[in-house]
């Protein structure tokens, strides 16, 4: 007689869905594979150029964005839970010894529908449009901003900020950075939904010696983001310019689902055919031709202000630091995780925080 409690009992558990990948080098080999570009950003085998690194072209005026190839389920509509998530990645901004630079680069998540567009230079960083960059009405996203430039609205030095609908920071901390040497920096960024916490901890240059910073910001995902999202990095540079460099990724979430068990949520279509046409009809004409407004993007300094924010970039990179933090054990734990390019799993179902094996029919 077969005994098909454990099934009924397997049925009303939570189940966790998880979402993995770790890209610890970033080559040519991962476009279109695991990262999707737009705008001016591409891949080399120096890692994401998220606006471009190339002397022989232009480097000023450009935006750009990278995203992973899959969208995240942020947070389930049936039962309302959050997904908990963890990144970690390398990255180096380098003014090629400028102390003129801007404007700096982004980590985000947006509804899967978002684009980059020409006029979200400068000081949008490729998320918020040159007339809505402190309007959070005409924006969607969640960031964690490297701010290089400090615009009307910012901190008067280079900093980090975590921004909601706006590229005016929610709450910021300094940024002792050293950009004109191109020093590589690392970030790790999580959030708790349990806590409602997202948090940051990052590493930037004193002197030469590396320091370490922190913050973090209470919000819930739910009132800002759509349910299913896409998420990556973006930048941009105005009449001043950088290179924006992403040398490794890597990313994890978990998220628990009122689900029958061996059914996964299907995350919605994204038609990145369309993307592409949009964002480059004619691929053999260049994004100028594309976007001839280049005008729009000049969120760049006045010439009143370039000795300012000369001096202010020397000050910078040589101030003293904040007293070094140590990073979290959960941001830390992404720099032992097994290299695997991508994995996404069904977990087992969770009872009261325990794992618990699955449940086979029990016959006799």
């Amino acid at each position: 007689m077969a005994i098909y409690i454990p099934f009924i009992f397997f049925l009303i558990l939570p189940w966790v869905f998880g979402f993995y990948f770790n890209l610890s080098t970033i080559g040519t080999d991962d476009a279109n594979r695991f990262i999707n570009t737009s705008g001016d950003a591409y891949i080399t085998s120096e890692g994401i150029q998220v606006t471009p690194n190339d002397r022989n072209m232009a480097l000023g005026g450009k935006t750009g964005r990278a995203t992973y190839v899959q969208p995240l389920h942020l947070w389930d509509k049936t039962s309302g839970n959050l997904a908990d998530f963890t990144t970690h990645f390398s990255f180096v901004i380098d003014s090629s010894g400028n102390y003129s630079y801007a404007d700096g680069l982004a980590f985000f998540l947006a509804p899967i529908n978002s684009s980059v567009t020409r006029n979200e230079g400068g000081s949008g960083l490729g998320l918020a449009s040159g007339n809505r960059t402190s309007n959070s009405s005409g924006n969607q996203f969640v960031a964690v901003e490297f701010d290089t430039f400090p615009n009307d609205w910012d901190p008067s030095m280079t900093h980090v900020g975590i921004n909601i609908n706006s590229m005016k920071s929610v709450t910021t901390a300094p940024w002792w950075n050293n950009i004109t040497q191109g020093k590589e920096n690392d970030a790790w960024i999580s959030y708790n939904s349990s806590l409602r916490s997202l948090g940051v901890v990052f590493t930037g240059f004193s002197s030469d010696n590396i320091q370490q910073g922190s913050l973090n910001y209470v919000v819930d995902l739910r009132d800002y983001l759509p349910e299913w999202v896409t998420f990556g990095f973006s930048a941009a540079t105005g009449d001043w310019f950088e290179k924006n460099n992403i040398k490794s990724w890597d990313f994890s979430s978990s998220l628990q689902a009122d689900l029958t068990p061996g059914s996964t949520p299907d995350p919605p279509i994204v038609n990145t055919e369309k993307k592409k046409k949009e964002l480059h009809p004619n691929k053999s004409e260049s994004w100028e031709k594309v976007h001839p407004n280049k005008s729009v993007l000049g969120d760049g300094p006045s010439k009143e202000s370039s000795e300012k924010v000369q001096k202010l970039h020397r000050h910078t990179s040589v101030s003293p630091s904040p007293t070094p933090l140590s990073p979290s054990p959960t941001s830390s734990s992404l720099l032992s995780t097994p290299h695997s390019p991508f994995r996404r799993c069904l977990l087992r179902p969770v009872v009261d925080a325990t794992i618990a094996e699955p449940l086979s029919m029990i016959s006799s």
